[in-house]
């Protein structure tokens, strides 16, 4: 029976406990004394407070490194801690560093691709830079931080921070958790780079050479053929090196909405609402299949937001045309999807997105929905419409086939083009993404 959640989407049992409640409290009277000490000018104090705000997140390493990246991205930092172990991370959200530029700068209508072009915001920011400056000298010494780490070139709260901060003599590096796009797009997906951004970084690590050479095309400022490395996924590691002892006969469905992922795609408005129509049917298919099988066990994974929980949830009700949802089907926006694909038999995802490389990463039983009516696999499909890897799911048959692939050798699903997809996109299947990663900030730090 799926779980009861509140009216943010939670569930129920993960409701705050007295302790976490208290906790709560006091961080945010903790938040209310930096805001107050911004608006007093007492960087000390302000320093003191993303102190206290912030937390360690791995073990002890040579060095300690501020991590101010997307919390998605903490799952990228656990994976370097325990595949390699170089470096201690500190985890501080990056949106604290936005009530500095408030003071100084309209923030409301500020955006990545004009913050460094439009010479309105000059006097805000070089007043910014001053005031996130002294907190800087202030934080550097109370956290001993020897570098700071963000997952995104263009996010406004560490613009003045990263530029303090290599004035400073503080190493920055970007690992960016973006840009997994298929070679088609990867040119225009890279386009709004060109002119609007800028790298203040020492180091840009990506994920593959798609992306690498697409980002140096776009002549960033900052970024050369020299400081612009690929490493990989370093959370993938985990389907390499883990090892999972009983595999669940589950399903994990990584849901979707098609509005989101074909906007940018479908101009044609009669198109679009074939899209809508083709997901409709895709999830009624595997709804369906959960009162066919019993057996099965499907999740379906969203994204955390409650509107995403309730979006697949009003779909299931409406298809089963009743509250109660089959005893058999979870819907959740909790989790490690990580530990969900490790542990189902099968995975349901979409074409462009990273689950469907992680899948096959761990050698599961990979389907997809069929979009091909509406759209040309070739124009955003990662495997371009390619059948060999995955099976696409347009009806009960070629859903059942995709059942019975759970029953087939996993081994002989590693061919050749499987190694080669792979290496495209994920630099490999070697599992030492995250040592690359790190070995990429030791050679930073030996050459400083």
């Amino acid at each position: 029976m799926q779980k009861p959640v509140d009216s943010a989407g939670k569930s129920m049992s993960s409701r705050p406990t007295p302790a976490r409640g208290l906790k709560s409290r006091i961080r945010g009277r903790v938040k209310r004394i930096y805001r107050q000490s911004i608006d007093s000018d007492r960087p000390f104090v302000s320093a003191a407070m993303l102190a206290l705000l912030s937390r360690t997140i791995t073990g002890p390493g040579e060095r300690r490194i501020l991590f101010i990246g997307s919390r998605a991205s903490l799952e990228d930092i656990r994976a370097m801690s325990k595949y390699s172990s170089r470096y201690q991370y500190v985890y501080l959200e990056r949106f604290h560093f936005a009530d500095i530029l408030a003071k100084y700068l309209p923030y409301e209508e500020l955006r990545e691709n004009t913050y460094h072009v439009d010479e309105k915001y000059r006097p805000g920011r070089d007043q910014a830079y001053d005031h996130i400056s002294r907190v800087l000298k202030h934080l550097r010494r109370l956290l001993r931080i020897d570098a700071i780490m963000s997952t995104n070139l263009g996010y406004l709260e560490q613009q003045d921070l990263s530029r303090a901060a290599m004035d400073q003599g503080i190493p920055v590096v970007i690992l960016l958790r973006e840009g997994m796009v298929d070679p088609a797009n990867a040119e225009e997906y890279f386009r709004f780079y060109y002119n609007n951004k800028r790298a203040i970084c020492d180091l840009f690590i990506c994920y593959n050479d798609i992306i690498r050479r697409s980002v140096l095309r776009q002549n960033v400022p900052g970024l050369t053929e020299s400081n612009v490395k690929t490493s990989g996924i370093p959370r993938c590691d985990d389907y390499v090196r883990e090892h999972v002892d009983e595999v669940n006969n589950q399903m994990v469905v990584f849901t979707f909405n098609s509005d989101v992922k074909f906007r940018t795609l479908l101009s044609d408005p009669g198109k679009l609402a074939t899209a809508r129509e083709i997901t409709t049917r895709f999830f009624g298919l595997l709804f369906d299949l959960a009162e066919r099988r019993p057996d099965i066990r499907i999740v379906f994974k969203t994204k955390p937001s409650g509107y995403y929980i309730d979006e697949i949830t009003d779909m299931a009700r409406r298809h089963y045309g009743s509250s109660e949802l089959p005893d058999n089907v979870e819907i959740t926006g909790e989790g490690s999807a990580k530990d969900l694909v490790m542990r189902s038999r099968w995975v349901m995802t979409i074409s462009n997105s990273t689950t469907l490389l992680e899948s096959l990463l761990a050698n599961k039983v990979t389907g997809v929905p069929d979009f091909s009516p509406v759209i040309d696999p070739a124009q955003w499909d990662f495997l371009g419409g390619d059948a060999d890897l995955v099976t696409h799911v347009s009806d009960r048959s070629s859903l059942d086939a995709f059942i019975e692939r759970g029953n087939e050798d996993p081994e002989t699903r590693k061919t050749e083009k499987y190694h080669r997809v792979l290496n495209d996109y994920l630099f490999g299947t070697d599992g030492n993404a995250s040592k690359r990663a790190e070995s990429f900030i030791a050679e930073l730090f030996a050459a400083r």
